[in-house]
């Protein structure tokens, strides 16, 4: 019997679970691998066997090693968006992230997420001048929801300021995964799904779902999320806001301020 072609949301499914095995598998070796270079030495004749004199509490030197993965460990799952972590927590961060991903997109019923739509109407203000990426210095990520607040286009002196309606969007970042959702003024919806990493103060993305209300009607796929694809971004992270600057056409630059919403 033939098989029928996968959907696309199998084909993702299909291979986040190919990366889980590669992961699990590197992080296996890695771990063989250490057990290979701190194994002992062979013991030699009538050398005494220590352990039969070795007291049951760990001595200091195991306690603090063992008190150092604990707090490895405890930080691994602080839902907080970093670049400092080891291959381990990389390992363990890539696989939080791909649950994560397949929690947002089910229940979705094809929308790519099911996030709810917590901000207000914003205008977008053009400014004179410039900003650049490396005016922004990063920052820890803290998981949670987040709404648009603010939005200033910058522009160059051939430019007369002005501003334009932006509408209303909601994101959420959880374990790496970033969720959107923008009411468009006209009314029309549009959703993405996507993996987020950070890279010293830039952010980047990896869209994996992508939905509007109006096929019929162009807008731009990721308007100026877009940028996180494939340029230069920056952006400034504070425990309750999260500030995002990407480069737009004709020498111009905008910067987006979300502030968290409350659970």
């Amino acid at each position: 019997m033939d098989h029928l072609p996968h959907s696309p949301r199998q084909q993702r499914r299909s291979r986040r679970r190919r990366g889980r095995v590669l992961v699990t598998s590197f992080v296996g070796l890695m771990v063989a691998c250490s057990g290979d270079l701190t194994s002992p030495p062979p013991e030699t004749p009538g050398a005494t066997d220590a352990s039969f004199d070795a007291p049951d509490a760990l001595g200091s030197d195991e306690a603090a090693a063992t008190d150092g993965a604990q707090t490895e460990g405890d930080a691994s799952s602080t839902g907080e968006l970093d670049s400092g972590a080891d291959v381990s927590t990389k390992a363990d961060a890539a696989l939080d992230a791909d649950a994560a991903l397949d929690a947002a997109e089910s229940g979705a019923d094809g929308h790519c997420n099911a996030l709810g739509q917590h901000g207000h109407p914003v205008q977008m203000i053009d400014v004179l001048g410039s900003r650049a990426a490396s005016q922004f210095s990063g920052g820890t990520i803290v998981d949670g929801t987040y709404a648009l607040t603010g939005a200033t286009r910058y522009v160059e002196p051939s430019v007369v300021p002005g501003t334009s309606a932006v509408g209303s969007e909601t994101i959420s970042v959880e374990a790496g995964v970033l969720q959107e959702v923008l009411d468009f003024p006209a009314g029309d919806a549009h959703r993405f799904t996507a993996t987020l990493v950070v890279a010293g103060s830039a952010l980047q993305m990896t869209t994996s779902c992508v939905w509007t209300s109006n096929p019929g009607v162009r807008f731009p796929e990721l308007v100026d999320w877009a940028p996180l694809e494939h340029e230069q971004t920056g952006f400034d992270a504070t425990p309750t806001t999260l500030t995002i600057w990407t480069p737009r056409g004709n020498h111009q630059s905008v910067v987006r301020v979300y502030e968290k919403v409350a659970p």
